[in-house]
């Protein structure tokens, strides 16, 4: 590789490789969020300038059939929607409300579902996916979470979801219902470490 690294936007926080393994995205906890494209030899190179986001933006996901990335921005409560195009660039979409002080999210297997954790307002935002890549809050629009939940991932299955909440140092556990919304299971919760801040799944053992 010509470079040991690569100038991102002012204090990133997230970055993701589309499933392609083509572009990679970082969130910007300034405001932006930079785009690159993978030569052969793995190394990256910025496609254009960044692009905006909201407020503090915190995680940034990537939808599995490489068409739209979805951002959570802390700062201003919401999530900043792009499509993804021919070249990588990202286009900006509207964004999406969310709850208080979201600190990621993350988009099911099959692309029907995103969930943000929101570290404020300790609950998860649950949303479809449109045809258009659009997030549609679901009728219950959150599900409560743990003490500031700061992380969130959905297993390979698309059958579960965990949030690790960071201050009160536990695992909050959901099954997902034929709609997307969240079911806690029994025990909704979990011991882990002090101040857990990710997490993340490999697959389902019997």
């Amino acid at each position: 590789m010509s470079t040991a690294a690569v100038v991102a936007g002012s204090a990133p926080q997230s970055v993701v490789v589309d499933p392609s393994g083509r572009y990679v995205y970082v969130a910007n906890g300034g405001g932006t969020v930079s785009q690159y494209a993978i030569a052969a030899d793995g190394s990256i190179a910025p496609i254009t300038a960044a692009v905006a986001a909201g407020s503090g933006p915190q995680s940034v996901a990537v939808d599995p059939s490489g068409r739209y990335v979805y951002v959570a921005n802390s700062g201003s409560n919401n999530v900043s929607q792009y499509a993804i195009g021919a070249n990588g660039a990202l286009t900006p979409m509207s964004t999406a409300a969310a709850g208080s002080g979201p600190q990621s999210v993350a988009v099911d297997p099959l692309g029907r579902y995103a969930y943000v954790a929101n570290g404020t307002s300790n609950d998860v935002s649950q949303y479809a996916i449109a045809a258009d890549g659009s997030l549609a809050p679901l009728a219950a629009a959150t599900v409560a979470a743990g003490t500031s939940p700061s992380a969130v991932t959905v297993d390979p299955s698309g059958v579960f979801v965990y949030v690790a909440d960071r201050s009160s140092a536990g695992i909050t556990q959901y099954a997902v219902g034929l709609n997307g919304a969240l079911t806690p299971l029994s025990p909704s919760t979990v011991v882990a470490g002090s101040s857990p801040r990710s997490v993340t799944v490999i697959g389902r053992y019997r």
